[in-house]
């Protein structure tokens, strides 16, 4: 098969977008069974979501890479439903977000699916991490978030949860 990196990206460019990716059902049919039960239900209402952003690629850019790093958080690491999550468990997104795992972080921008010309379709880049840390004089610097990068997770958030 291939590598999938630590955290799989969960939506492709947005041209890809609605044709589905059979790695992504996996992973989430997988979270469905073992840990939160409505994953795939969340997961279709995000695609919906974020279909609204097509006629601004930046804005889908940015609120796609939200929105992962979000669901993995809340499926992966809390095991809990986007419905349960309140502000006392939010706060915990923002502290994980501001001292994310260092497996999490890469040092240079990647596309977050590539195609595999032997399968002929798109998979997740092994490269690809949720986390973009920054580097000065070519040395990895210790990850930080900025105060910006914190409000623009919470509005992107908070448009999503009251959509």
């Amino acid at each position: 098969m291939f590598e999938l990196p630590p955290a799989i990206p969960l939506f492709d460019s947005l041209q890809y977008l609605e044709d589905g990716n059979s790695t992504v059902n996996q992973h989430l049919a997988s979270i469905t069974i073992n840990q939160v039960a409505d994953a795939g239900y969340v997961y279709e209402f995000a695609v919906e979501w974020l279909l609204e952003q097509r006629f601004s690629e930046n804005n889908y850019k940015t609120y796609r890479s939200e929105l992962t790093t979000f669901l993995h958080w809340a499926y992966c690491v809390e095991q809990i439903s986007v419905g349960d999550i309140t502000r006392r468990v939010l706060n915990r997104y923002l502290d994980y977000c501001a001292n994310p795992p260092t497996p999490l972080i890469a040092y240079r921008n990647v596309a977050q699916f590539i195609t595999h010309k032997q399968l002929e379709e798109r998979i997740p880049n092994v490269l690809w991490r949720p986390f973009l840390g920054k580097k000065r004089d070519g040395v990895e610097q210790a990850y930080q978030i900025s105060d910006k990068a914190l409000k623009t997770k919470l509005a992107i958030l908070s448009s999503f949860f009251f959509t």
